[in-house]
């Protein structure tokens, strides 16, 4: 009975000390330093990620690289992150190549612009003021992979159409 008792509670100590993450919130202050906030570990077994603080390219790029090579497929939640690289917030720079991986992208609410032409979501959510579609056709230089759900948050006044380099409203 004793070997019993003392198995059950190590196997119980092992199963609890091996668990890993599967949503993480990070509050990012200092922009371009969200890998170094998120350990080796955590990077391969998180579902979810709700960013805070501050991001610009390079952190996109890392969670595009989260997205893309790991388990990050359940959502991305920018919505309080303060994008410091330009006016443009630009989807396509998590560079996911259309894959269809991620279920669900939030999008700062500090930007003005956000430009789409290659998301690789199921559900996009934006609150910019100016949304941007860009459409290639299939010889040009843009791969298409829009999201199958689009939600626009209060405040967008314009959605701006491109396609094959002619502007539509």
């Amino acid at each position: 009975m004793k070997r019993t008792i003392t198995s059950l509670l190590v196997l119980l100590v092992c199963a609890f000390a091996y668990a890993q993450r599967t949503s993480l919130m990070i509050d990012n202050q200092t922009p371009g330093w969200l890998s170094s906030r998120i350990n080796y570990g955590d990077q391969k077994t998180i579902k979810s990620l709700v960013v805070t603080g501050y991001i610009d390219d390079s952190d996109l790029q890392f969670i595009g690289t989260m997205i893309s090579n790991h388990q990050l497929h359940d959502y991305v939640d920018l919505t309080d992150a303060n994008y410091t690289s330009s006016t443009t917030f630009d989807v396509s720079k998590i560079r996911i190549a259309g894959d269809g991986k991620l279920n669900k992208f939030l999008t700062p609410l500090n930007i003005d612009d956000c430009v789409s032409n290659n998301d690789a979501t199921d559900t996009l959510v934006t609150g910019s003021k100016r949304y941007h579609v860009i459409k290639g056709d299939q010889y040009g230089d843009f791969h298409v992979g829009y999201a199958k759900c689009l939600i626009l948050r209060e405040g967008v006044d314009s959605i701006i159409g491109y396609i094959r380099g002619e502007l539509r409203t």
